[in-house]
């Protein structure tokens, strides 16, 4: 062990002047990154998310609330990630030796609307440059997230222990500066002696969550290797430990999930499953994925005793522009939207100069970097609370509406009229400039 730590010392060297001199901002920016709002708002004491519930329809506040002391109220505490007892997982990955993976309650097709560009080409990870390209641009995200259970009687919850992740019905989602992260439970263990998909999709995202954050914590190898983050990666090692605790704990479950990383310009997506990630430029989409499915009513998932795996996960690399807007969601968003109810959506809250190629670019004297004019403000909160809210008009309407599950239905043989109730989870983030600091150049 000693041999191995001095084999870092110099690379612990040479990173500790920046990291002493960004620790602050670090601090500070690890904080704001567990700040979680959604439709039931969200603030964070030492135990985890404490969740209010508002009345329904009441449009969240465009800005944060702030204390009367100038502290923003919602700044949550730093929280302590509960390690699992390691422990032996069956070599099929199920819990006593039990496989068995579920359909979904409803039947999603295993087509989307707007299937990705072909510019935009799966890439293994492995290609990821190690180098730490300072002059290219430096990124960000401001994030909110909004999420609608699918019976008010759910509560939104951190699953009774101090996670990361907000938990909505069986979905689940982490919002961080870097990276952003949703899983949805599979319903149909609904009935299985000792299953549990909510707190299964729950502790993925945790898990994942505490994975992402050790790249920025100097005590932890992977700091060496902030930008070699790999996001198929991040998803194996947060399912190895979720196994782990089901194998403990003796509960079943599994579900579908999706993650986000930025790094510089580049955005590194994992998404294995039926949920869904958009990215809009200038008011259309740049890129689409598409879901997998085995077959209809059988999303790709990952739980006790699944046949599938982390690496099944489709991979994408895009390099993203300043004021991209992204959008993560769980399939309740994308069965109930068609993209060009999401696009409506973000036009009627984003600036429309924002919306013109070029119009609102501005360059900084000092670095010489493009930024975004200040006049011209995005409030992903806001988007994402206005996208999950249409999306749950539609899931409440079976008469009078059509929705991408009721097409999709119908292209498979059944008959299906309206939108799909389910959990919704809506995630947002604008790609912001990273501000200047020295943490990692």
């Amino acid at each position: 062990m000693r041999k191995l730590y001095n084999q870092f010392r110099p690379t612990q060297r040479r990173l500790f002047h920046h990291w002493s001199l960004g620790q602050r901002r670090s601090n500070w920016s690890r904080l704001r990154s567990r700040i979680s709002s959604v439709y039931y708002s969200s603030q964070f004491d030492g135990l985890g998310p404490v969740v209010t519930a508002h009345s329904a329809w009441s449009p969240p506040p465009a800005t944060p609330s702030w204390s009367s002391s100038g502290q923003d109220s919602w700044a949550p505490v730093t929280l302590r990630v509960p390690q699992p007892p390691v422990s032996a997982v069956s070599d099929d990955g199920g819990v006593n030796g039990h496989r068995r993976c579920y359909h979904t309650g409803f039947q999603p097709n295993h087509q989307s609307e707007l299937t990705q560009p072909s510019d935009f080409l799966h890439r293994t990870l492995g290609s990821y440059s190690t180098a730490t390209a300072t002059s290219r641009p430096s990124f960000q995200f401001t994030h909110g997230a909004c999420a609608i259970p699918k019976y008010n009687a759910k509560r939104i919850s951190n699953g009774g222990d101090a996670l990361y992740s907000v938990g909505c019905g069986e979905d689940a989602y982490f919002c961080r500066h870097d990276s952003l992260g949703v899983a949805d439970g599979v319903g149909g263990w609904e009935g299985v002696k000792n299953a549990n998909p909510a707190l299964f999709s729950q502790k993925l995202m945790h898990y994942a969550y505490a994975e992402v954050d050790k790249y920025e914590d100097i005590e932890h190898l992977e700091f060496a290797h902030y930008y070699d983050i790999n996001p198929v990666d991040i998803l194996r090692k947060s399912y190895t430990r979720v196994l782990e605790d089901a194998y403990v704990q003796g509960i079943r479950g599994s579900c579908t999930a999706c993650l986000a990383i930025l790094r510089d310009d580049e955005l590194r997506i994992a998404n294995l499953g039926d949920c869904g990630v958009g990215i809009i430029r200038q008011g259309e989409f740049i890129f689409r994925n598409e879901e997998q499915q085995h077959s209809f009513n059988y999303p790709y998932q990952i739980g006790t005793g699944c046949a599938d795996r982390p690496e099944d996960a489709h991979v994408f690399t895009i390099k993203v522009q300043l004021g991209d807007i992204i959008v993560l969601g769980s399939d309740g968003l994308f069965d109930n939207l068609f993209d060009e109810d999401i696009l409506e959506e973000i036009h009627n809250h984003v600036p429309a100069p924002l919306l013109t190629p070029g119009a609102s670019d501005t360059t900084s004297t000092s670095t010489g970097k493009p930024r975004l004019d200040p006049l011209f403000h995005i409030n992903p909160q806001v988007i994402s609370t206005s996208i999950a809210q249409r999306a749950r008009l539609v899931s409440e309407e079976s008469r009078f509406t059509s929705s991408p599950f009721q097409t999709r239905a119908m292209q498979e043989g059944f008959y299906h009229q309206g939108g799909k109730a389910d959990d919704i989870t809506v995630l947002v983030a604008v790609v912001a400039d990273l501000e200047d600091s020295p943490d990692r150049r």
